[in-house]
């Protein structure tokens, strides 16, 4: 049994990080090694609360790869004021790359806080939140309007946000 155990640490370690088991994305995962995850299809509800998320990333140095997966917080039927909470917060560090990920139907798709040199690489964060409009042609509401002066205590995350690109870099 013990020469058993010897064997599978020898070959855990001997493996490149290619064969080693990718973890499957779920709510409350918490990511603090470079890695990347099991590709596949992932409906997860986000936590409501906007200082929480489904994914969290913590750490420095860290590289993760999201080829393959589509993180989906609302249906793609929903109404696209439907989106709630943080797919993926980036909760401190420095060097953190987040790449390939693909995000429909949250409030926010990616937030970083307190985060320095965050990479954003060829992430497709489109069809997430944004708000019902009230104004048709004949009249324009002012319930649409957003306001740039009041945002010094986040007002921001009221109207949802992606941030990146699809095809490029972004350094945050």
């Amino acid at each position: 049994m013990r020469r058993a155990l010897l064997v599978l640490a020898f070959w855990t370690i001997a493996q490149p990080a290619s064969a080693q088991i990718s973890p499957i994305p779920r709510r409350g995962l918490v990511i603090s090694r470079t890695m990347s995850l099991r590709p596949g299809v992932y409906q997860i509800r986000a936590p409501v609360n906007m200082d929480s998320a489904a994914i969290v990333i913590r750490g420095s140095d860290i590289t993760v790869d999201f080829c393959g997966v589509v993180l989906v917080g609302a249906l793609p039927n929903a109404d696209p004021d439907r989106g709630a909470g943080v797919a993926i917060l980036v909760d401190g560090g420095a060097n953190v790359t987040l790449k390939n990920a693909r995000i429909r139907g949250y409030k926010v798709a990616i937030r970083a806080r307190g985060t320095r040199n965050l990479r954003l690489l060829d992430n497709d964060l489109s069809f997430n939140w944004k708000p019902r409009l009230y104004s048709i042609v004949e009249h324009e509401s002012l319930a649409d309007w957003l306001s740039y002066h009041h945002n010094e205590q986040n007002e921001w995350l009221r109207y949802g946000a992606a941030s990146g690109c699809i095809g490029r870099a972004t350094t945050v």
